[in-house]
């Protein structure tokens, strides 16, 4: 007798953990990642000799015809297969295809930091600052979902996360997993929820190793469950972020609006150097 297997789609925001969560969830025999007897989008065969003219370039900027293919390929697509950190929209077939969706959000502060040394799909050159980065414009993906140009990176949490909130009204099931909770215990989290949505499961393991930088389990834990990044914080970047937060739709996952005045005017030389070092790496 065969296994019967719950469709479920994770979906967050860069940077959310998305990544170690599908993969932990997709080692379970009780799991599948796209609706029966399907796969993911796949490339349309219209646009086959557009790929191949696009895989010909050889140029860096070959990139951004690949980026915008993709696009191409995802508005094709049924909405339950859409990029997962896309912002999602109501639509019929997740209720169709018995979707079971897991939304991961982050705590903004972290999050906005987190982009700043991992900033995915980044235009343009990376600014020197933590504070220039959190006011400069954001051009976004098509299958971001969203407007063109965002005023800040900001917009992307704002607006993905607004959507998870308002989702939850739709009817389909949805479990909501907050990355500070995911990395500091995985296993519980992921077993929570498989209960929530009624699918039996054994053998649930962490992840040995972070799926970006190598860091092992302990050490996220250890880091997060001490909100290490807030050394990354000054007065002045915590009064650009707290502009820049719909705090209603942060208030709706428990993140709350932190106090400039709790932070340094400036950082240590030592730290504003590692941020300077790491930022400008990360950046292009």
């Amino acid at each position: 007798m065969s296994r019967v297997q719950t469709f479920i789609r994770v979906l967050g925001e860069r940077n959310t953990g998305t990544r170690a969560m599908i993969q932990m969830m997709r080692a379970q025999a009780g799991v599948r990642m796209f609706p029966a007897g399907e796969g993911g989008p796949g490339d349309p065969p219209e646009l086959a000799g557009l790929k191949a003219q696009v895989e010909a370039i050889d140029a860096p900027w070959r990139a951004v015809y690949r980026d915008a293919l993709r696009d191409m390929v995802l508005a094709r697509a049924c909405p339950v297969k859409m990029w997962k950190h896309g912002r999602i929209v109501p639509d019929p077939a997740f209720a169709e295809k018995r979707a079971h969706l897991v939304f991961c959000v982050r705590d903004p502060y972290s999050w906005v930091i987190s982009l700043a040394k991992n900033p995915y799909h980044l235009r343009g050159p990376m600014p020197a600052t933590l504070a220039e980065f959190v006011a400069r414009p954001w051009l976004t993906m098509g299958r971001d979902n969203m407007d063109a140009v965002l005023e800040s990176p900001l917009e992307l949490w704002n607006g993905k996360n607004r959507a998870y909130r308002d989702f939850a009204m739709e009817g389909v099931p949805v479990e909501v997993v907050r990355f500070e909770d995911f990395v500091v215990a995985p296993e519980r989290e992921v077993m929570r929820v498989l209960d929530a949505f009624g699918v039996a499961h054994e053998g649930v393991a962490r992840l040995e190793q972070s799926t970006k930088d190598g860091r092992s389990a302990e050490e996220l834990a250890t880091y997060y469950a001490r909100e290490g990044w807030t050394g990354w914080l000054t007065r002045d970047v915590v009064a650009a972020i707290n502009a820049r937060v719909d705090w209603d739709v942060a208030a709706a996952f428990g993140y709350a609006r932190r106090d400039p005045a709790d932070f340094p005017v400036r950082l240590s030389r030592a730290v504003a150097a590692g941020m300077r070092a790491r930022i400008g790496r990360m950046g292009g």
